[in-house]
């Protein structure tokens, strides 16, 4: 098919010497071969298929763009997801301690707040961590999304540790009393269970969605 080599032609030259190239290049020819016979499946003759095709994939110059600035993200984008984590549970953790060891005012407006929008703040945090995980879908693309495995399992290992130590420990517990009511426990404990399952579907729809 002409047209589609003169577009993965025209791509290749707007990549420059990016690493990834020929990965980005397989990528876009398997997915042209595909929706190039999906067309045609659906009745559409060879000049109908090739021209929707075309309007479907975009300019060359302009996904290579993307391509381009994820490339000069994508290896940060990782690093940030986990010490966003980790610097949440390190607050947290600062937070508990200073509360029930000290009675400073902030420290009990704080937790005064905690309480009170729970709720919220468990949905946030499952909003912000999906998102993390789409966006490096999305920069990472089609190859490399089976790589993040790792560093997800890394980055929510704290959600896991915190669970299995307020779940197993009395003391933990009595700390966290006025948080975890059990309607608030089970969905923590659910929560925490499906965020690596929920967290790879997001990065499976940034890679969709890179495409």
């Amino acid at each position: 098919m002409k047209i589609a080599q003169s577009f993965l032609d025209q791509l290749a030259g707007e990549l420059g010497h990016l690493p990834n190239k020929e990965e980005i290049l397989l990528e876009y020819e398997e997915y042209i071969e595909l929706r190039y016979q999906e067309f045609l499946l659906s009745a559409r003759s060879q000049s109908e298929a090739e021209n929707e095709l075309l309007m479907e994939l975009g300019e060359p110059k302009e996904i290579a763009e993307n391509y381009l600035v994820g490339h000069s993200q994508q290896v940060n984008i990782p690093k940030v997801m986990i010490y966003f984590n980790y610097s949440l549970f390190l607050i947290g953790a600062c937070l508990t301690v200073l509360y029930y060891t000290h009675a400073y005012l902030a420290v009990e407006l704080i937790w005064e707040q905690m309480v009170t929008f729970k709720w919220g703040l468990l949905c946030g945090y499952a909003f912000l961590l999906a998102l993390m995980f789409f966006v490096h879908g999305r920069l990472v693309g089609f190859k490399q999304w089976r790589k993040s495995r790792r560093f997800m399992v890394l980055a929510l290992l704290p959600n896991y540790l915190l669970m299995i130590v307020v779940l197993l420990t009395d003391l933990f517990q009595s700390w966290f009393y006025p948080l975890l009511n059990p309607a608030f426990l089970l969905v923590c404990v659910v929560a925490t269970f499906i965020f690596y399952p929920l967290n790879q579907l997001a990065v499976r729809y940034g890679v969709i969605r890179s495409i």
